[in-house]
């Protein structure tokens, strides 16, 4: 293949990169991102382009990866880069030669760098997903082209409806069989969860049967069946077998020499049964077992024909296998129909539907206009991760962005990934499938990566010869081919006891017999790299190699990874490190629902919930979570006073879950049984316990503001215990410490990880392929029910080929040095069999002219030690146990508390308008509107009875502005209507009014009235009275988006501010309603939002909208309602203080700053009295004199003001109109 440079890659058509781990392929895929935004090479893709800039903008790059955690991580890896590319474009230099390259061959910098930080700053919209996130947004975004519709609901698990599926078809094919094939059918599958474990893994893929039956045949296998079974029992009978048998003098120590099945067998003949009455069929009375019964001294039997029971014993066989596919055929092809009807019928889709409705609208009569809408859109697409693609993948890709060579592509698509570590078949992807596509493109656009950044050169090169080597590889030579890398890592190298360890070591575990099973090779070789962790963390260091005087580095717990299989071999290791005394931590994808304490909490609830049940009580008092002693329990339950004390306190539990929430009382419950303690000493695991507890706790408590009803949220426990959902990331077990611990992790979850010293315990373990899924010549998957042998060989090799790539991951995390236990494995349960060549390894070492042992292991790995850092260490059964001393702390060193010398002032707050009106000082931030309250009744004296009707005011039902909604919700409603509209722009009122009515519950009923009412209120004339033109009015209609700032916050700072002269200046102003706040001092800050700040001719006013009642007629929106209102509700000490906020803006901000010229003044608009046929009501205008505001200002500052009384501003409290 050819090697990558970044810089020249070729972005038309379709292309292929092989990154092998460690390669950068994310650092490659940033690169040509940034290639792709800056338009560098790529003018093939310009065609598409409607405008005129050089590259593609971040929402035209399609990235596709394959999980939300890869798609964040990509997100923040291409923004971090765009903005340092930005920074270097912007200076015209770097230090980067990737970047400096394309600075050197920009024309325009000044254009590359604009365009680069807009990119940077447009990171939420850029185009980069999960394939179902992809094709969720194209059968969105392109509904009619790919027929989709509009309607369906996106659900993450289909778990249930599957189980439904099956449950249906089982109820409607399987029940209503006759009695003799109901038995075989249940003798195959019991029931219906059964059957769907047998078809679950293959329901979402395409494949092809090997063999297809129908029940129909079945039916007349059985039939025949049944008929030579009948024939059976009639010979047995009239020929009196079961006498000749016993008489005979069988041996004793046979089946045939033991009375009881002879019973067994006369008991069926005589019976109108015609199912075996044995477990094992009828081997037991076939003639070769007959004649081997017979001793000596037995009686002829050659006239009795014992043949027929292999004729009704293959009859029999080859109806369970007729009836096993046939089941097994017709399940599948059923319950696809009844899960895909009850998608439609409830309109439902689980994620894989979005892939398979979007590669059915491509391959439908309106794909080609499809694919060319979504080609358009997206003229350049990177596929992540490619290896893991499956049919469905490679379909859609393929018809959107061609795969066969095109010099005249307008599209880019880029395939990333690499095969041979394509691990996740069990998932449903498909090797196969990225071969297909690996021959679709040219062999000059196939490239690889070819130096390794993680690992130690040393490391490399023994990883290279390792795979080099081999006449195998990875199975598939011809289309993965293995490329050694260079490593661009110096060496460094670890010592231990002043000795040099190699970057790969093999531990060759031997035994006195030929081969070991598994099982004790597990227990065995957890123990001994258990003691090389401990070897490490006590006496290695690690050094540079190119440098004598660098600084040695300590071996920690949290460096050391040891990579497993499954959860089983987790504990086998964790348990050898515990007897250790090293801690270590399971990193594994489990849900916390499925733990032990899960099921021990669900019992504590159960007792809660029915606290005078006496069985579930105890139940829970004797679960390991409450950590009682067998005396202990048998003394609570033979004390009636104790008993009787523990009943009435769960009673008491029960009533305050109910009033005060379930984790107030789980925590008292702990704290009155001493749970935390108790766990932690009684268990070696107890802080795994504590964790998972405390992380139940939680969760129990989020839901149990969604569940009301204690019961209900015990079922809703039950749920997530018996179907727990292992992928939801809220339900991960979480660290239990954050401590320095050995980390054990799964080799499928390592993937993408690195780590210093990574260990292999278990390399020669293996498990044969136990169902015959498999590819034919023609790359399709086969799917053989029957196991046939050739057919399980055939994917028993494809099960070897994936433990192959497996293994090449475990050993490209380590970044230094890596140990990989090997031993001759056991052939299944064989004593004498190896089966070596069934294991990766063992295969990667294989020779065809050596028989698989421990000396091929053993010649193979000292013929690898020749050529690369590789060291070989053989191993006896049952390890030391050598035991971790965590290292001390030097006597010498002494430890203080660092002094805090800074002063904290303790008076320091924030404060705001609402806080000092309620004589308060100490708020949190408040929702605009929530100032606005039902004005009191004395105001509804004063209003009129008559009420105006506005011409074009639309009143469905009656309904009118007066009539809406009163209160806080209503005032923050309406703010945010007017907040997020242009107010020359009314035809946008509908959709903000249906919006924020669904934000603040406002009923639909409203809208028409809310939207007419508005509309009025934008149009009302408002008048400047400092202005005595004739050009004194204005409306809000008249207001541009450039004129206006809605909802402008403010901070002002507050020097000690004390009450009194607060109170005599406020008062000065506004002689004729007194306050007197009440407030010891303010000090800190004063914040706030201004509803609508604006400019009209040079003149900045400040504005807040009301919705108080005054009454129901536009005539109690008066000047003097509205000013016993302002009165009611203090927004005179509120307008003072957002005129001194624009007051200090415009002096920061204007150099002329004059108050009188600049400051407009405060209106204050009751919205229901406002009207364009109503002039003058509604509109409350104030503008307090110069002096006050400073006087305030200086206040504020903390300055003294003088004692003077302050004029009042009454005359400009005028009637405007």
């Amino acid at each position: 293949m050819n090697q990558l440079d970044t810089y020249s890659y070729p972005l038309y058509g379709a292309s292929l990169i092989e990154a092998s781990a460690g390669t950068g392929k994310t650092y490659t895929i940033v690169n040509l991102y940034l290639r792709l935004l800056l338009g560098h090479q790529c003018s093939e893709l310009h065609s598409s382009l409607t405008d005129n800039r050089a590259g593609l903008g971040v929402d035209q790059i399609l990235v596709v990866t394959f999980t939300n955690a890869a798609t964040a991580e990509l997100k923040q890896r291409i923004q971090r880069r765009l903005h340092r590319a930005y920074l270097d474009f912007y200076q015209q230099r770097s230090d980067d030669s990737f970047i400096q390259k394309l600075i050197d061959d920009t024309d325009n910098l000044e254009l590359a760098a604009e365009t680069l930080l807009l990119a940077s700053r447009q990171m939420d919209e850029a185009a980069i997903f999960t394939i179902h996130g992809f094709s969720q947004r194209m059968l969105s975004e392109h509904a009619f082209a790919s027929g989709s519709v509009f309607d369906e609901q996106l659900e993450l698990d289909q778990s249930k409806w599957v189980q439904q599926a099956v449950e249906d078809y089982w109820r409607s094919h399987i029940v209503p069989q006759p009695k003799v094939m109901l038995h075989y059918i249940r003798s195959l599958w019991t029931s219906p969860v059964a059957l769907q474990k047998t078809i679950d893994g293959v329901l979402e893929r395409e494949f092809v049967a090997y063999k297809t039956t129908s029940l129909s045949q079945a039916s007349e296998q059985l039939e025949q069946f049944i008929k030579s079974t009948q024939q059976l029992k009639h010979w047995w009978l009239t020929q009196n077998v079961s006498s000749r048998l016993q008489e005979a003098k069988l041996k004793g120590n046979t089946k045939l020499g033991k009375s009881d099945i002879y019973r067994k067998m006369d008991t069926f003949c005589q019976s109108e049964s015609v199912i075996c009455p044995f477990d094992n069929g009828w081997l037991d009375w076939f003639p070769e077992k007959v004649e081997k019964a017979r001793s000596k001294n037995s009686a002829e039997l050659t006239d009795l024909n014992f043949e027929i029971f292999e004729i009704v014993e293959e009859q029999r066989s080859v109806f369970l296998t007729t009836l096993k596919i046939a089941v097994q055929n017709e399940a599948l092809r059923q319950v696809k129909q009844n899960l895909d009807a009850f998608k439609t019928r409830t309109s439902k889709l689980s994620p894989n539907d979005l892939l398979t409705r979007l590669n059915d609208g491509l391959l439908g009569k309106n794909g080609a206009t499809l694919s060319k809408l979504i080609r358009e859109q997206f003229p350049a697409a990177m596929i992540d991760e490619f290896q893991d693609t499956d049919h469905y993948q490679l379909s859609v890709f393929s018809q959107v962005y061609p795969l066969q060579q095109n010099t005249k592509a307008n599209y880019s698509l880029i395939m990333i990934g690499d095969p041979k570590q394509a691990i996740y078949g069990f998932r449903g992807a498909d090797i196969y499938t990225y071969i297909q596509a690996k021959q679709q493109v040219s062999k000059d656009k196939q490239f690889t990566l070819a130096t390794n950044w993680r690992s130690q050169k040393a490391l490399v090169d023994a990883v290279n010869h390792l795979f080099d080597n081999s006449e195998n590889g990875f199975l598939f030579e011809r289309d993965i081919p293995f490329h050694p890398v260079n490593a661009a890592s110096p060496n460094t190298f670890l010592e231990l006891n002043q000795q040099r360890v190699a970057s790969l070591t093999f531990c060759h575990l031997q035994a006195d017999k030929n081969v070991i099973a598994i099982k004790d090779a597990k227990v065995n070789l957890a123990g001994h790299v258990a003691n090389i962790i401990v070897g490490l963390l006590q006496n290695a260091t690690l050094l540079n190699d190119d440098d004598a005087n660098s600084r040695s580095q300590k071996v920690l717990a949290k460096d050391c990874c040891v990579l497993v299989k499954d959860r089983t071999e987790a504990n086998v290791v964790k348990q050898a490190l515990a007897a250790r005394g090293v801690d270590s931590v399971f990193l594994v994808r489990h849900s916390v629902y499925a733990t032990e304490i899960a099921l021990d909490l669900y019992r504590l609830l159960d007792a809660l919930v029915n606290p005078t049940d006496e069985r579930r009580l105890k139940a829970a008092l004797s679960s390991e979570l409450m950590c009682f002693t067998a005396m202990q329990l048998d003394q609570l339950f033979s004390s009636e006073s104790e008993w009787q004390t523990t009943v009435d306190l769960f009673v008491e539990w029960q009533i305050k879950w109910q009033r005060f929430g379930i984790m107030m009382v789980l925590n008292q419950i702990m704290q009155h049984f001493d749970l935390f303690s108790g766990l932690m000493l009684h268990f070696s695991d107890g802080l795994r316990r504590l964790t998972d507890l405390r992380h139940l706790i939680e969760m129990l408590q989020q839901q149990s503001l969604i569940t009301p009803g204690d019961s209900q949220l015990l079922y809703w426990f039950g749920q997530q215990i018996q179907q727990p959902d292992h992928n939801n990331e809220a339900h991960q077990l979480r660290l239990e410490t954050d401590g320095n611990l050995v980390q054990i992790i799964t080799i499928h979850a390592s993937k993408g990880l690195e780590f210093p010293y990574v260990f292999i315990p278990f390399g020669c373990a293996y498990r044969l392929a136990s169902e015959a899924i498999f590819h034919n010549e023609d790359m399709e998957l086969i799917l053989d029910f029957e196991n046939n042998s050739k057919n399980l060989e055939q994917a028993d090799y494809e099960r070897l080929a994936e433990d192959t790539r497996l293994l090449y991951v475990a050993l490209t995390r380590a970044v230094y040095n890596c140990f990989v236990g090997v031993w001759n494995p056991a052939l299944g349960r064989s004593q004498s069999q190896s089966g070596l060549y069934q294991t990766a390894l063992g295969k990667l070492l294989s020779r065809a002219d050596f028989e698989p042992c421990d000396r091929l292991i053993s010649e193979q790995i000292q013929q690898l030690q020749l050529q690369a850092d590789i060291d070989y260490q053989t191993l006896l059964p049952e390890p030391e146990i050598l035991h971790y001393h965590t290292p001390e702390t030097s006597e010498s060193a002494t430890f203080s508390i660092k002094p805090f010398n800074t002063q904290i002032d303790g008076t320091w707050r924030i404060t705001s308008y609402s806080a000092i009106a309620r004589n308060q000082f100490l708020v949190e931030h408040e929702q605009p509107g929530t100032d606005e309250q039902e004005t009191p009744n004395h105001l509804d004296a004063l209003s009129s009875d008559q009420t105006v009707s506005l011409v074009g005011e639309s009143q469905p039902d009656n309904l009118s502005r007066f009539e809406f909604t009163r209160g806080a919700q209503a005032g923050s409603f309406l703010h945010g209507v007017l907040e997020n509209i242009d107010f020359q722009k009314p035809d946008q009122l509908s959709q903000v009014i249906a919006q924020q009515s669904a934000w603040f519950g406002i009923d639909e009923k409203w809208h028409n009235t809310v939207a007419v009412w508005l509309q009025d209120v934008l149009a009302a004339s408002i008048e400047i009275p400092h202005v005595q033109t004739a050009n004194n009015r204005f409306s809000l209609a008249s207001l541009t988006a450039q004129q206006v700032c809605p909802e402008m916050e403010f901070h002002l700072p507050l020097q000690t501010v004390q009450a009194k002269p607060f109170n005599q200046l406020i008062n000065g102003v506004f002689k004729t309603s007194k306050r007197q706040y009440q407030f010891s001092q303010l000090h800190g800050l004063l914040k706030g939002f201004i509803d609508l700040t604006f400019c009209l001719d040079g003149r900045f006013y400040v504005a807040d909208y009301k919705s108080n009642y005054l009454g129901p007629d536009f005539s109690d929106y008066s000047q003097d309602k509205m000013q016993l209102a302002m009165i009611e509700h203090d927004y005179h000490l509120q307008s003072l203080l957002y005129i001194l906020a624009l007051h200090r803006f415009l002096k920061s901000k204007l150099e002329d700053y004059d108050y009188d010229q600049h400051v407009g003044g405060a209106y204050y608009w009751f919205l229901r009295g406002m009207s364009a046929h109503q002039e003058g009501n509604g509109i409350y205008f104030f503008k307090p004199d110069r002096e006050v505001i400073e006087s305030l200002d200086a206040l504020f500052m903390g300055e003294n003001i003088t004692s003077k009384e302050v004029k009042s501003t009454g005359q400009e409290q005028m009637d405007l109109w």
